[in-house]
């Protein structure tokens, strides 16, 4: 598990996925919306079709900017080089919208992207961005992320418009919904999220123990459905390698009753009767 960026270059980002595939591991980063409740309630929201199928997210996150705040002398200088860290507000909070759009998006990449990034304050931050829109252009939905070291204040929010409603998160435990016929919108508490999946460090040893129950998929199937992904990605399931493979992760009782597969290159989604449906 490592902090923001996993990388500053694509070159490092492929680099990474190739040892982590080649050595069988997980690589995880700590975006800490993850622990939130209230962007997870949201999650919820949308895969049960509450709101309709996504047409437009929205997020805001960043705050006054990190000199503003108080930032120290041993992290500035890195969060405000273009070199070691990528860029400055654009790589610091347009992160947590890209992530979630990802995970939202069942890992689908976007048709495009498009950015405009300034400094609008260059006496303070000379080298880097400290403001930021992003737009992420998909099939049927845009995802407008909107990065800042110009915020009056600290915020990380996101907005998610359907076609049949819409939710709003409230800081880390409340949401703000509305849906088609409602006259006024409503504030939901979202429920607690489970000690495994609320912090970084409980998470990483769920994982490393194959006990995390994310995205809905059950304990028990992880460590061999991961083991299934590894073979899907490393060719057709044509090849009767890959084919076999497969088949033992059905045959040795992984997988049973009626279940169908969808994979992409970094993508496998498996769905059934008898299991929840799921991404990762």
């Amino acid at each position: 598990m490592v902090e923001k960026p996993l990388s500053t270059t694509v070159e490092d980002a492929i680099a990474i996925r190739k040892a982590a595939r080649e050595h069988h591991v997980q690589v995880l980063v700590n975006y800490f919306t993850t622990w939130q409740g209230s962007w997870r309630q949201m999650y919820d929201e949308a895969g049960k079709g509450k709101l309709g199928d996504p047409r437009r997210i929205v997020t805001h996150a960043g705050h006054e900017g990190p000199k503003e705040i108080g930032v120290g002398p041993e992290w500035l200088p890195w969060l405000t080089d273009p070199a070691q860290n990528g860029a400055g507000a654009l790589f610091d909070f347009g992160c947590y919208g890209s992530d979630f759009a990802t995970v939202l998006m069942h890992g689908q990449a976007p048709l495009s992207v498009s950015a405009i990034a300034q400094t609008e304050k260059p006496d303070v931050y000379p080298k880097v961005d400290d403001e930021a829109t992003v737009i992420l252009r998909y099939p049927k939905a845009q995802a407008v992320l909107m990065p800042s070291w110009n915020w009056p204040f600290s915020r990380n929010d996101v907005e998610l418009y359907g076609a049949t409603g819409y939710a709003a998160t409230v800081g880390a435990d409340k949401l703000r919904v509305r849906y088609r016929g409602e006259k006024a919108e409503t504030v939901v508490e979202a429920p607690p999220v489970p000690r495994a999946e609320s912090n970084s460090l409980d998470y990483l040893a769920a994982v490393l123990h194959g006990e995390s129950n994310r995205m809905g998929i059950r304990r028990r199937w992880r460590p061999m459905l991961w083991w299934c992904k590894f073979w899907m990605q490393r060719g057709d399931l044509r090849h009767p390698a890959r084919r076999s493979r497969w088949k033992n992760c059905r045959t040795e009782g992984w997988l049973t009753g009626e279940w169908t597969v969808e994979s992409s290159d970094d993508v496998l989604a498996v769905r059934g009767k008898d299991l929840d449906s799921g991404w990762f």
